[in-house]
């Protein structure tokens, strides 16, 4: 989903305005003890409004600590004025512009306005204003166009204006319209991803068709003949039984249990997509004889119609080999292209008919890599690799402490030469298979670093080794060693005795790693509240997710398991020898790409009223896939089914436990935070850049190191609204609290947390 450049303050959520800068003292003024456990328990219990009015009443009882939290209310009270400046002015040129561009006939851009507009203002606000006449003739006269540039063959146009369409009716505004969208958005996803396999010609023309849309003059370069054929690589290995076999466990275990019918029906329909599809002649000459394509497609239509008496494996067979023999007689593509078509068709279905995006075939093309992620164990370089525009292979980002961070692999470096052989043309798979291999082996890796006349080509020896996937990080990165083994601090707030844990995801090592960060907290202070930092993370294993829970609850349900008919089928408790941490004041926070593992995490935590949740809603993963592999002789294969859902600890006795699986037409899901501070794009990616800037140490020692930025500035200036929120709760909180044995703790070497903007990182 393309990023959108739009900036949305907390509108109606636990921000101090204006009057927070002037302290107001309560009618009754409570004690400094009393006021953080009234704050404390005003969060826990969902109540922002007290919370807004006990932070502004702070009260003055001398103590440097509450002194420092009466600054912080000043200080945030002043940042948020900043903000919401920065909002309105933001909202008035986004609505000025959508009506100069829509008067212009420039429908992305003004699409584009509107969806600024819609996260710069709050749910509620959206619900008034995106219902005005406006916005649904913006909707309207954009579906129409999209339809007509889908006519006349330019797919990615009518693909972008269709989805950001679709973003301003989402959630209840017009849903009629939304559902017509999606579904003409289901219709050129798929389609364009046929193209993007099976006709590469054509797609390097719609690519730059949309490039020369953005610049006229910009040389988008050749068609490489070299990937004419990489489809025979996404379909290689590819079987009737295989095929089949894989759909089975689906038909048999699926959560919805609707059996083969809906699989068979879905299958069928993407075949029909790919005969249909007019671009796809580049590489199938034979559906160029409109004959043959009326013929084949009626033949499909038949068998879709056709209601068996059971929907049963046998039935699915016969289907598939009437399917075959119709194209044998008609246009004569390989079996193992329909294969693959039919079988990615059928577990899309379960998609389009349940909301189940996480059920799916793994082809034996990418199953050497699916067992890598389960395993979490890589031999590499450690790069992130994609296409760029122009189809070259492109370093997402080097991995940091692995051979290519260190020898100063830059993100967007192109990689031209492995070895001496050239990449033109290659596949992803291909250059992931010939970049890995055994550990202690050299690779040669030929660099283009720059664009246009500025670009040089570096030759990189690298030495593939064991690549660890951290998933747990701290405040201020201070060194990395030659093993590619981090060293941090890891507290927010040393004085307060506030630490900071950001995991990124939950994999073996997560709760290990963990532990030993906490271990560095105790011996640098005393450890006396903690910020749980999840955004962004989309989960892993469950078990590391029931550990993490664990440590801050000491007995009860962490989360259960349910079957499609809702009976528990699974349940997993915390053990009162591991709840290390109970009692710890914690701040969660959470955001829309928080999922799956992190939603248990957050979710049972607040459940229990372990610590605050603080962000915005979660994204709603809660269901449980398992794998089957599925073999043919040598050919192998996987399917992904979701068989079970996620619930979270119920909040009252005799209570089930809520979902947080994003059903179809669903209403709730996702974990709901206690204090919602919405962020929108912008902010999120001033504060994300500034993140990843300051984590960024130059692993080939070329670099300077004061480059960092410093990340306090993150709280300092607002950049970073729901961090500043929770370490404010949490020095609040303590405040009042003795700090034993403080005079012994030694100083950190952290970078001050304080509002000195720009300090540099010590």
């Amino acid at each position: 989903m393309t990023t959108l450049l739009a900036l949305c303050v907390a509108i109606g959520s636990i921000l101090p305005g204006p009057a927070a800068v002037a302290m107001q003292a309560p009618d009754a003024p409570l004690s400094a003890a009393a006021w953080a456990d009234a704050l404390w328990s005003a969060a826990l219990a969902d109540d922002g409004a007290k919370v807004d009015e006990l932070l502004k009443a702070a009260p003055a009882d001398g103590t440097p600590a509450m002194q420092k939290v009466r600054e912080r209310v000043i200080e945030r009270a002043r940042n948020h004025e900043v903000r919401e400046a920065e909002r309105k002015t933001e909202l008035e040129q986004h609505e000025r512009e959508l009506g100069e561009q829509a008067k212009k006939g420039d429908l992305l851009k003004a699409l584009v306005d509107g969806a600024n507009i819609r996260f710069l203002l709050s749910e509620e606000e959206w619900k008034r204003r995106g219902t005005m006449p406006d916005f649904g003739k913006l909707v309207k006269t954009s579906l129409a166009e999209a339809a007509k540039a889908e006519a006349a063959g330019d797919l990615l146009y009518a693909q972008e204006l269709t989805f950001r369409a679709k973003v301003l009716v989402e959630d209840g505004i017009d849903r009629e319209t939304f559902e017509r969208a999606e579904r003409a958005l289901d219709d050129l996803n798929d389609r364009i991803t046929l193209i993007a396999v099976y006709a590469p010609r054509a797609m390097h023309a719609l690519r730059e068709s949309v490039a020369k849309r953005v610049d006229p003059d910009d040389d988008f370069g050749d068609f490489s003949e070299d990937a004419a054929d990489d489809w025979k690589e996404v379909v290689g290995g590819i079987s009737r039984n295989l095929t089949l076999g894989a759909l089975s466990a689906a038909a048999e275990a699926h959560i919805g249990g609707q059996g083969w019918e809906p699989l068979v029906r879905g299958g069928l329909e993407q075949v029909r997509l790919l005969a249909t599809t007019k671009a796809l002649d580049e590489t199938f000459p034979v559906l160029k004889d409109p004959a043959a394509v009326a013929e084949f497609t009626r033949q499909l239509d038949d068998l879709g119609n056709t209601k068996p008496e059971r929907a049963s494996g046998t039935w699915a067979r016969a289907t598939v080999d009437t399917m075959l023999a119709a194209n044998d007689r008609t246009i004569k593509v390989p079996h193992d292209v329909l294969l693959h078509e039919f079988g990615t068709g059928a577990t899309e279905r379960l998609s389009k008919d349940q909301g189940d995006d996480y059920s799916s075939i793994i082809w034996p093309e990418n199953l050497r890599r699916f067992n890598q992620q389960l395993e979490g164990d890589f031999v590499g370089v450690g790069i992130l690799l994609r296409y760029d525009d122009k189809r070259q292979l492109m370093i997402v980002n080097p991995l940091e402490g692995g051979p290519a961070a260190r020898a100063g692999v830059q993100p967007k470096d192109r990689i031209i030469e492995v070895d001496g052989i050239p990449t033109a043309g290659w596949t992803l798979n291909k250059a992931v298979e010939t970049i890995t291999g055994p550990a202690g082996k050299q690779v040669v890796m030929k660099l283009r670093r720059g664009e246009g006349d500025e670009a040089v080509d570096v030759e990189v020896p690298l030495i593939r080794e064991r690549i660890k996937m951290r998933s747990v990080n701290g405040w201020w990165k201070h060194s990395i060693d030659s093993s590619g083994n981090p060293s941090w601090d890891w507290m927010i707030d040393s004085d307060a005795g506030i630490g900071y844990l950001r995991v990124t995801s939950f994999n073996d090592d997560t709760l290990d790693d963990m532990a030993a960060a906490i271990e560095a907290m105790r011996k640098a202070g005393q450890l006396r509240g903690l910020v749980l930092d999840l955004r962004g993370n989309p989960g892993g294993l469950l078990p590391a997710a029931v550990d993490m829970v664990n440590l801050f609850v000491s007995r009860g349900l962490v989360v259960e398991v349910q079957d499609r008919n809702g009976r528990t089928v699974g349940t997993n408790y915390a053990k009162p020898s591991k709840a290390k941490l109970a009692g710890l004041p914690l701040v969660v926070l959470v955001n829309r790409e928080s999922a799956s593992a992190s939603e248990i995490v957050s979710g049972a935590l607040q459940a229990y009223k372990s610590g605050i949740v603080i962000g915005d809603r979660t994204f709603g993963k809660g269901s449980v896939q398992t794998v089957q592999r599925v073999n043919d002789g040598p050919r192998q294969a996987a399917v992904k089914v979701t068989q079970q859902y996620y619930a979270l600890p119920p909040s009252a006795p005799g209570q089930k436990g809520r979902l947080v699986h994003k059903r179809l037409n669903a209403g709730d899901w996702g974990v709901n935070p206690d204090l919602v501070v919405r962020v929108g794009p912008k902010q999120q990616e001033k504060a994300q850049t500034l993140r990843t800037k300051a984590d960024q140490i130059d692993e080939s020692g070329k670099g300077a190191k004061d480059e960092r930025p410093n990340p306090s500035a993150l709280v300092g200036e607002g950049i970073d609204e729901q961090l500043d929120l929770a370490l404010m709760l949490l020095q609040a909180r303590l405040a009042a609290e003795p700090v034993v044995g403080s005079a012994e703790r030694p100083r950190s070497s952290q970078p001050a947390l304080s509002t000195d903007r720009g300090a540099p990182p010590s």
